[in-house]
């Protein structure tokens, strides 16, 4: 983008040297016309020219700056795709985890996965000692720690690849994302959940107060929400979606498989 853009520059100059020639050139034959004599052709052909090559500078920092923008437009609908493969991994663990602790609840569309019931399955009823229904049979705490830490360092690479390209609002939306409460929370879970059994408070589920988990979920899915917009707007080649497919019989982890219904024990604390 820096040699298009030095292109660009050296057009403008070479436009604006074309103008004030032309203009000195038109004072002088309309201003005094007499003092050209048998220079008079001459004057008035490079005039003619000189209107050409400003015309033809005009048109081509025209078509320079269209494919600028083509080009950046081309290189923010990757980064968008590159977002949204990222938003959809995080989608997919909130709806694994909702199914495994879920009643028989099951959400219609992405609202509902960030909707307060979602945030008592998430908040009472997952139990983060039990498997996570992966390969590995890691539990819970390990599965959520792992792929929030893989989230967080996806959007960082993105930005650090992609920043300039972004429209200001996605960027910003990136960041809130990357840096919310609940994710920075969740990045450490693993390590907590280990803390919590060495000093003998062992941890079965998060206990974050509803209305406070209900209200850092809502504020995830606005940022989704404006990143869906932006790649939907730019014909991004993926986009955020609700993983419907994750709620269905075949999946795993089962409907119900780490759901807890005893004593919530400690509340988490969210800082910040």
């Amino acid at each position: 983008m820096g040699g298009n853009n030095s292109t660009v520059i050296t057009f403008v100059v070479f436009g604006a040297i074309v103008a004030v020639a032309e203009v000195i050139l038109l004072l002088i034959y309309f201003g005094n016309n007499s003092m050209l004599g048998r220079h008079d052709g001459l004057v008035q052909n490079s005039i003619v020219t000189l209107f050409g090559a400003f015309f033809v500078a005009l048109f081509l920092d025209f078509r320079i700056r269209i494919r600028q923008e083509q080009t950046a437009n081309r290189i923010a609908k990757i980064a968008l795709s590159e977002m949204s493969i990222q938003i959809n991994g995080v989608l997919r663990l909130f709806a694994a985890a909702i199914r495994a602790s879920s009643d028989g609840f099951q959400p219609i569309n992405m609202k509902g996965m960030f909707g307060r019931k979602a945030a008592e399955l998430f908040s009472l009823n997952l139990d983060l000692n039990k498997s996570a229904g992966t390969a590995s049979n890691a539990p819970w705490s390990q599965r959520i720690d792992s792929e929030v830490k893989a989230f967080k360092i996806g959007l960082t690479s993105i930005s650090a690849r992609y920043l300039p390209f972004l429209p200001e609002e996605a960027v910003l939306s990136v960041a809130r994302l990357h840096n919310h409460r609940l994710f920075g929370a969740l990045n450490n879970l693993d390590y907590m959940m280990q803390l919590s059994e060495r000093i003998g408070t062992k941890r079965d589920v998060l206990n974050i107060p509803i209305d406070t988990l209900e209200n850092l979920l809502q504020d995830i899915y606005s940022e989704i929400s404006t990143i869906t917009k932006y790649s939907t707007k730019l014909g991004s080649d993926v986009t955020p979606i609700f993983p419907a497919s994750d709620f269905s019989g075949a999946v795993l982890p089962t409907a119900g498989s780490a759901r807890f219904e005893g004593d919530p024990g400690p509340p988490f604390e969210i800082r910040g």
